[in-house]
This record gives structure tokens, sequence and C-alpha cells, in this order.
């Protein structure tokens, strides 16, 4: 269940204040336990559930507790505070988080490298060509739905200001109530509201994540200084992350009743489907961070902090822990 981890604007402000305030001074962490918050029941963050449930990350001795943080701003606030030591979620709470002054903080590590979402249409809209003039419905403008539909509509080499109209619905599941009442002719959707649709008789116009977008999605982030100061801990998290991926993808029916326990989802056509999309078709072997799929989330942030413009994508990007785990040679002893 995907919930966009934009920013609303009432809470800016805020963010910005409690970032400026930190930046300056990182708080001192205590390190017994190793706290690491997700920001919704979505099932893209199902290895990170697995490592935990599986045991994997007390194999690879480090202790872990999960934090579930709804709100994205509050999260990133809690990361500033010291409340919490890695803050998971879209890559562009980070990027955004550093270029407002928490210049420290980075990612080191990810999961999916798309946005597995889908373009949906009332069924009298059977192509592309015929989107021209119909209203659109995005949950936010600058969510992570907004910059899809965006990109999707350029794609078909049609303008998001001039050609169609784009209505802010407010959530995923407030877009599919659009359409089945007409207010909106198309809309983008995230797992499970896309297959409630195509169950719904509506109109798949696009696989989003299949057009080759380059977007990195779920990701892990932290603040540099704290990284470089607990390597053996944080290489530990990333064997147990990448122990927990291999895990999920070799233990299908494990792996859909952890999604079950966190996403609180009972129907098995949803979690079976779930599974395919987000575990089998999208997650990568290795939880990579690379500087090409930050690149469109720049051009996006772009738009409103001309500083995402200019900076290089590498400068966020801490991949060390990843590179010596791999180095040491668990990924392939894992997939042998």
């Amino acid at each position: 269940m995907k919930k966009d981890n934009a920013f609303p604007a009432k809470n800016i402000a805020c963010l910005a204040f409690l970032i400026f305030v930190a930046a300056s001074s990182p708080p001192a962490f205590a390190q017994e336990v190793l706290r690491v918050s997700y920001p919704a029941p979505d099932a893209g963050y199902i290895p990170l559930w697995a490592a935990k449930e599986a045991g994997l990350f007390d194999k690879n001795n480090v202790k872990v507790e999960l934090v579930y943080i709804a709100s994205t701003p509050v999260g990133m606030a809690a990361l500033m505070a010291g409340e919490i030591n890695v803050i998971t979620g879209a890559a562009g709470v980070v990027l955004s988080a550093n270029l407002s002054g928490a210049s420290d903080l980075v990612l080191f590590s990810g999961l999916a490298k798309t946005l597995p979402f889908s373009f949906y249409s009332k069924p009298s809209v059977s192509e592309p060509s015929q989107i021209k003039g119909k209203k659109i419905g995005v949950t936010r403008f600058g969510s992570t739905i907004d910059f899809a539909a965006r990109w999707v509509l350029s794609r078909w080499h049609l303008d998001p200001k001039k050609d169609v109209v784009l209505l802010q619905i407010g959530s995923i599941p407030n877009i599919l109530a659009a359409l089945k009442t007409n207010a909106v002719d198309a809309g983008v959707l995230s797992f499970p509201m896309s297959l409630m649709a195509r169950k719904s008789g509506f109109k798949e116009l696009a696989d989003i994540g299949a057009m080759g977008m380059k977007y990195q999605k779920e990701a892990f982030g932290a603040r540099r200084g704290f990284l470089e100061k607990n390597r053996e801990t944080m290489r530990r998290f990333v064997a147990g992350l990448i122990e927990g991926i291999h895990y999920v993808k070799t233990h299908p029916e494990e792996a859909m009743a952890i999604t079950k326990k966190y996403t609180k989802i009972e129907d098995r056509e949803i979690l079976k489907e779930a599974y395919e999309i987000l575990v089998q078709k999208h997650l990568p072997r290795v939880p990579t961070v690379s500087p090409e799929h930050l690149t469109l989330i720049l051009e996006d942030l772009g738009e409103r902090n001309p500083k995402a413009r200019t900076t290089p994508p590498e400068k966020f990007i801490f991949d060390q822990y990843v590179r010596d785990v791999v180095d040491a040679g668990l990924v392939e002893k894992l997939y042998r």
C-alpha cells in the first residue's frame, strides 16, 4: 500500500527550521540498538521487515528496532533530533532536506529503482492520444504520483500544463473513487489500488514501472557523521538487509505472510500480486543507490529549489558499506 512521501506545504517551514537547528550540531547516538524508521505499510519495504522478522539482523549481530512513523516530515525531524538513526522512504525526502541545510544527510542504500505505478483511465479512453483535454487525478502537486503523471504525459508528447487538467485528489484511494464517479478521466495509481482499478473495469494505459524510468523509490538515509562513526554496525545492517532481499526472493509464502502482518492486507490475490510486482519484478539483489537513479529526482526538485539543478547526484551518496559487503562475497554466496 503506497503512500507518497512528498512534503505537505504546511510542513516545509517547520521542517526547514528543525533542519537549521540540528544541522550544525549532530546529536550523540546510543548504539545499543539501531533505530530505523519506515513511513508506510507499503510492501516495498518487505526486505526490511523480513530481515527483522526472520532474524537476519540478529544473525549479523546487529540489533535493529523498526519504528513506523507515518509522516515523513516527522520522521525527518526525528532523525535530525537523534531519536532514530536511519530514515527509510522516498529518496527525494533526503535530497530535499540536504539541499535545505542538512548537508550531511546522505543515502547509503536503496531498494526499487523505478516507480511501480500504473496510469489508469475510464474504459472510453482506449489510447494515450485520447488523454488530451482530459482531467487527470494526482494526490498532491509535488508528490511522487504527480511526478509520475507528468513524466508519462511528457513521454506521450503531451504538455502537463497545457494539454490536460491535473487535479489534486488528496490520496490514491481517492483517485480511484474519482474515476468511479467520473470526477476525473484518468489517474496514476499505485498497488493495490491499481489491481482494484483493473478489477473494476478501468483501462491500464501505461505500466509506468515498465517504461524505463530510472528513479530511486525506497532508500535508506542517515547522517554522514553517524555512518562514519559506526562502520561495523552499518556494514552488519547492510548485510542483514541483503540477506532480507534474498530471503523474500526465495521464500514467497513467508514473504507474503510478513507482508500481511505489516500491511494488514488479508486478500491473498493482492498479497500474491504485490509479491510478484514488488519483489520478483522490481526488487534488486543488491540495494545500491546510483547517480543515474537520482537525476530525475533532482530535476523535479529543481523546479522548487534551484540548488538541485547544480548539485551533482554523487554528493548525496555514501555507498561504501554496500560495496564492502558485496566485495566480501555475500551476494555471490547467497545466489550461488
